[in-house]
């Protein structure tokens, strides 16, 4: 059956343009994510994820780099399961990428922390001994802005 997509593959790869580079690279990346699904466990599934597939070489990136080296230890392990299903693999480069991809279910940053009302009393006996005015002013409206935040 030919689909559209399948059809617009063939017609790229026919071209030889860089196109055709993007579409193996999709479908190259499309094969590998549900297998490396299966390979990772629940708690490597939210730092790791598919960022490339170049010349046969699946480039991982990891949250941070003590995910970093805990993937280096299971690279062997990933790499025998996706050559399992995907004999062209050559090799899993791994890459520490800062720009994590977005998850509904989690919040990306943590709450910010509240002040407590005597660290806002440490502040505002620090402002009266000051000797500059302006200084002195912004941080009694500093505080009096954070003291209606924690009333609202």
């Amino acid at each position: 059956m030919n689909t559209p997509w399948k059809k617009a593959s063939h017609l790229a790869q026919k071209a030889c343009s860089p196109l055709a580079g993007l579409m193996a690279q999709h479908e190259d990346i499309a094969f590998l994510r549900p297998i490396l699904t299966k390979a990772l466990t629940d708690e490597e599934k939210s730092h790791v994820w598919i960022m490339n597939v170049r010349k046969h070489v699946l480039v991982l990136g990891v949250a941070n780099s003590a995910w970093l080296t805990k993937m280096r230890y299971r690279k062997v392990d990933l790499l025998s399961a996706l050559r399992a299903a995907y004999p062209k693999l050559k090799n899993i480069d791994l890459k520490i990428d800062l720009q994590t991809p977005k998850t509904n279910d989690k919040p990306r940053f943590a709450p910010r922390p509240t002040l407590q009302e005597n660290t806002l009393e440490d502040i505002e006996e620090k402002a009266m001994a000051l000797k500059a005015p302006h200084l002195k002013k912004a941080l009694f409206k500093l505080i009096t802005h954070l003291r209606s935040k924690r009333s609202e």
